[in-house]
């Protein structure tokens, strides 16, 4: 039995993708700092299969946050709502207070990053974003900004986005 490792399997002119895939997300399990070339390799593969597995490999909390904002501009949609997903549940609730200090992950910087979604072309990442937009300003003081954002995903077309956004209001 050959086992290579994700570097090899990168080295090749053409890996082949299912070995590739796999290896992707095991590495969900043990990723750690110094691995985001590998990874930014992967999430630009030109394959989608292979950008979503590395991606799903992420970890959850800050440790690949500019990894994950990368992932707002993928052309895949799934890819994109899971990056408005996870910034979205990242910020704790702590930084949701208005004297919260600025950071890269504080609720307010997040939302920041996200409010360009709201004309992205995919009614499921429209659709979230008026989710994570609700839960991002919930019990806040500044909270015109996203009544003004959740309003106009009330006027799409598409019935998920006006409801997350309903649910975001109520």
């Amino acid at each position: 039995m050959v086992v290579l490792t994700l570097d090899e399997l990168f080295a090749h002119e053409d890996p082949w993708p299912i070995a590739l895939e796999a290896g992707l997300s095991s590495l969900g399990e043990v990723y750690r700092p110094g691995l985001e070339d590998l990874m930014r390799q992967a999430l630009s593969d030109p394959d989608a299969s292979l950008r979503r597995e590395a991606f799903s490999g992420l970890p959850g909390d800050s440790g690949a946050l500019e990894l994950v904002i990368e992932g707002l501009r993928d052309p895949d949609e799934w890819i994109r709502r899971e990056a408005v997903i996870r910034l979205g549940w990242s910020a704790t609730r702590e930084d949701a207070r208005d004297d919260a200090p600025e950071g890269p992950s504080t609720a307010r910087s997040i939302a920041h990053l996200l409010i360009p979604l709201v004309k992205d072309p995919s009614p499921v990442v429209r659709s979230t974003i008026g989710q994570v937009i609700g839960r991002l300003y919930a019990g806040r003081d500044d909270q015109e900004e996203a009544v003004h954002i959740l309003l106009g995903l009330l006027a799409e077309d598409d019935p998920q986005t006006r409801a997350r956004a309903a649910q975001a209001i109520a």
